[in-house]
């Protein structure tokens, strides 16, 4: 499987589950910028606003295959929009158990059950939000990343390995890249490429010390492989803002 987004290309194997095809969910959170979104979406498929997510899909002129949600945040510009364009719209209620994110993943199973998943709209905003986005993902057991033009993070399960070549601005603009125990134990653990290189290593929940790391000078390739658990691997570029 081969991720390509602006500031990357990823190259999954061998364990991972997807058939090649790519689902991009545009969720409420900080919205990604446009031209970072436009890029990131043509030629890759098939693209989903989940409520809030339809206003950057409205602003950047891309229309979603579907929309999702309780209206609760998004502009009502943007869902009329959407309702003129004739995007198929699943709307719920507010008061109900599950998030529109969870909702909306467990719709894409009848389609996309094999699919790559690209959430963004991510990140920024609550941190609430952002967690039970980041498990509800993790605990979804399909492949996928939460991403925008400032920071990505892309799941690694046990047994799977990923090459990843930055492209040039992005390495040179690259505050960060740290590795995130997403399950209670994460064995068998290497890192290559960076200051800090890992071998074999075992990260837990209860000390998350891989953080901060940094490209080996000349460097724009790293590899990473985990036998078991969950990592993401993260990286930030440029200065964050909200």
């Amino acid at each position: 499987m081969k991720l390509i987004l602006p500031q990357l290309t990823a190259e999954l194997s061998p364990a991972v589950s997807c058939d090649g095809s790519i689902l991009i969910m545009a969720a409420g959170g900080r919205p990604p910028q446009t031209k970072w979104l436009q890029q990131t979406v043509t030629g890759t498929g098939t693209l989903w606003a989940i409520d809030r997510g339809i206003d950057v899909c409205h602003q950047t002129g891309l229309l979603p295959h579907r929309l999702i949600g309780d209206a609760d945040s998004a502009d009502g510009d943007s869902w009329h929009w959407a309702e003129q364009q004739g995007v198929p719209i699943d709307r719920y209620a507010p008061a109900k158990d599950l998030t529109d994110f969870q909702l909306a993943l467990e719709l894409s199973r009848r389609d996309f059950e094999q699919s790559f998943l690209i959430v963004t709209g991510a990140f920024g905003g609550r941190l609430d939000h952002a967690f039970s986005l980041l498990y509800s993902l993790v605990g979804d057991g399909r492949s996928g990343c939460l991403a925008d033009e400032q920071e990505v993070l892309l799941l690694l399960r046990g047994g799977e390995s990923a090459e990843i070549t930055l492209r040039a601005e992005a390495a040179d603009s690259l505050s960060a890249l740290s590795l995130l125990p997403l399950a209670p134990v994460c064995r068998g653990l290497s890192l290559s490429g960076v200051r800090w290189p890992l071998e074999d290593t075992v990260l837990t929940q209860q000390l998350p010390y891989a953080v901060s790391n940094e490209l080996l000078p000349q460097t724009k390739k790293i590899s990473v492989s985990l036998a078991d658990g969950v990592v993401g691997i993260y990286f930030v570029f440029g200065s964050l803002t909200a």
